[in-house]
């Protein structure tokens, strides 16, 4: 009973929404389902219409439903263009997979079922034609809704790539959308839970003074050994098995946005931007809501951000987000050493450098000194000593020297008026007598008798 009573309602909101489209135009209805790679569901809808005379309490019913059901409803208002949308909208997170039937049905949304196939390989199905072949019959379009900005649609977004569906894929292969005006049989989509991509628990980024950040990204689990070796050739460092970081550090803060965007792990809608005038780097995003961290570490304290913490880290719980992470800030000292200073360390590490060399040649010749003379041969400490024998050479045409015998030492100098040509064998001290020389008969041509 209450269930049809609720059916009515939603068939009245569509009829509302219809009449309402032939006076000004508009109806929005969404139902956006998140997969989450841990067996959970997150599901938010956006029931809204075109307000022509204020706001309409058409939905109120509908949202004390979802509210009793244990979903978050919250006011929608938008307007785009000239068309103000008034409404709300309904979410809840961490369903797990085999309940999602059992929860669909608290809302009365019939014939919504996850079903597991195989192992780690699930199918979707929804009958949505309950909820347009009214709006159809009112004769609502889905060019028409188009035209001015409105839409009934249904998206899917999955941890891992689809296998099959009937819906529009899009280019990354994990997200999947219906427009319900358009569509003639169930939803449908297979894919695969086990295998997909798995999500980070808690993103952190420290940004560093020299404008590089190092990245970190922990993960609950990561079955999928393609997303392993994915990252490794990305340039991460993994570390763990059950428990699994990936780490990259050094990143340039202009390449920030690109890294993440790479990893197709949610971080699509990341945007990372610098003010040259202002020098300040904003960075938003879209997070998805799910249950997961975002922490961003900064030099200094950021200029502005919508986190609930303060300082220098700041820290977001995406599943408590309703709007997109933002953050402002500035990296002062940032930028490396100032060229002047540079130049000025340089010249004086060379100024120091040659001073030190030449401390070190001025302590070498001290310690040299003056080289002292050497002694006169045969005298040591004024006493004589034993001559070295000398064998002397007779010089060209002169003749030859007969050896002296070697009874005495030292032996008796030449008479330098002789003009012989043999060397002196050196002198003796003064006051000093040497013994007579025994006579030599054959010297014939000297004058002294004794040599």
């Amino acid at each position: 009973m209450e269930r049809t009573r609720t059916r009515k309602i939603l068939t009245a909101i569509i009829l509302v929404c219809s009449i309402l489209l032939c006076l000004t135009g508009c109806i929005r209805y969404e139902v956006k389902t998140r997969i989450n790679a841990d067996g959970t569901a997150d599901f938010r809808m956006v029931y809204a219409i075109a307000d022509v005379a204020g706001d309409s309490n058409t939905t109120d019913s509908t949202q004390k439903r979802f509210a009793n059901a244990g979903w978050d409803v919250e006011k929608y208002e938008e307007t785009d263009g000239n068309t103000k949308y008034t409404g709300f909208t309904a979410s809840i997170k961490g369903i797990a997979l085999e309940d999602i039937e059992k929860e669909m049905k608290k809302v009365d949304m019939d014939g919504f079922k996850v079903e597991e196939e195989s192992d780690g390989v699930y199918t979707l199905r929804w009958d949505a034609s309950s909820n347009t072949d009214d709006a159809k019959r009112q004769g609502v379009s889905a060019d028409y809704l188009t035209q001015y900005g409105g839409y009934m649609r249904f998206i899917l977004e999955l941890p891992g790539k689809v296998i099959e569906t009937n819906g529009r894929d899009s280019t990354d292969g994990k997200t999947i959308e219906w427009n319900l005006m358009d569509v003639s049989s169930p939803c449908y989509a297979k894919f695969n839970l086990k295998g997909g991509t798995a999500f980070p628990t808690e993103t952190k980024i420290t940004v560093n003074k020299n404008k590089t950040a190092d990245i970190e990204l922990s993960f609950e689990k990561m079955e999928d050994d393609d997303q392993r070796e994915a990252l490794e050739d990305l340039g991460w460092d993994l570390g763990g098995k059950s428990r699994v970081t990936a780490a990259k550090d050094g990143v340039k803060l202009e390449d920030l946005q690109e890294e993440l965007n790479d990893l197709e792990m949610g971080f699509e809608k990341l945007s990372f931007e610098y003010d040259e005038s202002d020098k300040v780097y904003t960075l938003e995003w879209d997070a998805p809501q799910n249950k997961s961290d975002f922490v961003l570490e900064l030099p200094n304290e950021a200029e502005d951000s919508n986190s609930e913490s303060e300082g220098t880290t700041l820290e977001w719980s995406l599943d408590q987000m309703e709007e997109p992470i933002s953050a402002e800030f500035k990296v002062k000292g940032g930028g490396g050493i100032p060229m002047f200073l540079l130049i000025a360390i340089i010249a004086g590490g060379v100024i120091l450098i040659g001073i030190i060399i030449l401390v070190i040649v001025l302590i070498s010749k001290k310690k040299k000194g003056p080289k002292a003379p050497d002694p006169v041969p045969g005298i040591q400490n004024n006493q004589f000593t034993q001559p070295q024998q000398f064998a002397p050479q007779s010089m060209p045409g002169q003749p030859s020297m007969p050896q002296m015998p070697q009874t005495y030492a030292p032996q008796a100098p030449q008479n330098p008026t002789a003009g012989s040509g043999l060397p002196n064998p050196g002198f003796p001290q003064a006051g000093s007598v040497p013994p007579p020389q025994q006579y030599n008969p054959q010297n014939q041509d000297n004058n002294n008798p004794y040599l």
